[in-house]
Parts: structure tokens; C-alpha cells; sequence
């Protein structure tokens, strides 16, 4: 019976830190700044002098104004445990970003470190590595930016009316 629990927690410890990579790229892409720091450890090191999640959403607020939108798709996160609560990883990720009106894909990944406090799961690093970038000639063709203020804001959940 211990083995059992043991493995589902283990089970459980790995779907939530494999959240982290899609959590991070949904609020990326959102521009949820909350959300962003929301994924670290509190005392998430920022520099040598610098701790916090305060912080953090400066560094975010700062990097997030290069370009005016995104889109990230995950396609993996490889997650080895180095006890119970801890663990370290590589995310892959395909994303684009616009920059004025050009789109830049990008081929990534990115390492991190994640723990589990209090049946949270949280980074204590995220760390990106580029592969390569293409810069392209043509915008991409969109009706609206995604969170532009004159459209209304959706929902992401679908819901069926009958």
C-alpha cells in the first residue's frame, strides 16, 4: 500500500510541475504578469542581489515590452525528481513573436528547476535557450490583436448551450 501511495504522489508531484511549461506559456502569451510570477517560489533569485517576486515582474515587464504578442506551443517537458519535492527539467517550445510588424518564430527550450511546496507546485528557475530564430518579411495577418482594449475580453473555456 505505501508503494502505491508513493507512486501516486509521485504521479501527482509530475503532472503539476508539467503544468508549469503550459501554465507559463498561456500567461506569456496573455500578458498576465500575475500570473507569470505566480509560477516562481517566493524568494525566486533574480540576481545576486535581487530576490522576490516583486522583482521578478519588473524584469517580466521589461522583457515583454520587445515585442506586442506571442504565441507559445509546448512540445514536451522531460522532468528528472531529485527527491519527493524537487525536481529539474527541459521544456521544448516553438513560439512566434511580433515585433513591430514583423513575426520572429523561435525554437527553444527551456531549463528549469521546480519544487512542490504545500502541494504547489512552483519554478525556483526558468531559464530560456534559444535554438534559432527566423526573422520573416511579412506580418502575420490578424483581425485583432488578442487583447486589444476595443475587443471584448473572451473566455478561454468553450461552453455549450442547449
Amino acid at each position: 500500500m505505501e508503494d502505491l501511495r508513493t507512486g501516486l504522489a509521485r504521479v501527482e508531484s509530475s503532472d503539476g510541475m508539467r503544468q508549469l511549461g503550459f501554465k507559463y506559456a498561456l500567461a506569456v502569451d496573455m500578458r498576465d504578469m500575475d500570473a507569470i510570477v505566480k509560477l516562481y517560489v517566493d524568494d525566486v533569485k533574480i540576481s545576486r542581489d535581487s530576490r522576490g517576486r516583486q522583482p521578478l515582474k519588473k524584469v517580466f515587464g521589461q522583457v515583454l515590452r520587445t515585442f506586442t504578442a506571442s504565441v507559445h506551443h509546448v512540445c514536451y517537458h522531460l522532468i528528472e525528481f531529485d527527491d519527493a519535492d524537487n525536481a529539474h527539467g527541459v521544456v521544448s517550445c516553438r513560439c512566434a513573436h511580433a515585433v513591430g510588424f514583423k513575426m520572429i518564430p523561435i525554437y527553444l527550450y527551456y531549463l528549469d528547476i521546480d519544487t512542490r511546496r504545500h502541494g504547489v507546485s512552483q519554478f525556483k528557475r526558468f531559464s530560456a535557450i534559444d535554438l534559432y530564430r527566423l526573422y520573416m518579411s511579412q506580418p502575420p495577418i490578424l483581425p485583432q490583436q488578442p487583447r486589444s482594449p476595443r475587443r471584448p475580453r473572451q473566455s478561454l473555456l468553450l461552453t455549450t448551450t442547449h
